[in-house]
């Protein structure tokens, strides 16, 4: 009898153990998924607040082309932006460095290359989530 005693009081241990560890993925799952969402919900929430600058900043020479290459990637070049725009090289120059001089972009020299950082979205990024984030309006998808 009391080497049954034994093997149950040893199985519900290891039960108990393995329950705990099923517990502690759910947990690290849930968490992750939970940080997921409020990044996701955070880069909406970012760009509508960049398209809610940029759309006046540049008037009717608006496009959503715009905030979909300043969010595709935590930085671009003047090559990249200038593709997706469609416009001259020196358009994309000058359209860059106001953005860079209202402050959201950060401008950093490379060897020859310049590179525009998105600096809200990089800040998102190394925060890993943005605290208290509000149901935001819907934002029309980035390009594939």
């Amino acid at each position: 009898m009391k080497k049954s005693t034994h093997l149950f009081g040893m199985s519900l241990l290891l039960f108990a153990t393995a329950c705990s560890n099923v517990n502690a993925n759910q947990t690290k799952e849930q968490e992750t998924a939970f940080d997921t969402i409020n990044l996701v919900k955070g880069i909406g929430k970012l760009m509508l607040e960049y398209k809610n600058i940029l759309r006046p900043l540049f008037g009717k020479y608006y496009k959503h082309e715009l905030l979909n290459n300043l969010f595709f990637h935590p930085y671009t070049k003047l090559e990249y932006f200038q593709r997706d725009m469609s416009i001259s090289r020196q358009t994309a120059s000058k359209y860059l460095d106001k953005i860079v001089s209202i402050g959201l972009l950060e401008k950093i020299k490379l060897g020859r290359e310049n590179y525009y950082v998105n600096k809200g979205l990089m800040a998102l990024f190394l925060i890993g989530s943005l605290e208290n984030i509000e149901e935001t309006d819907t934002i029309e998808s980035i390009n594939e």
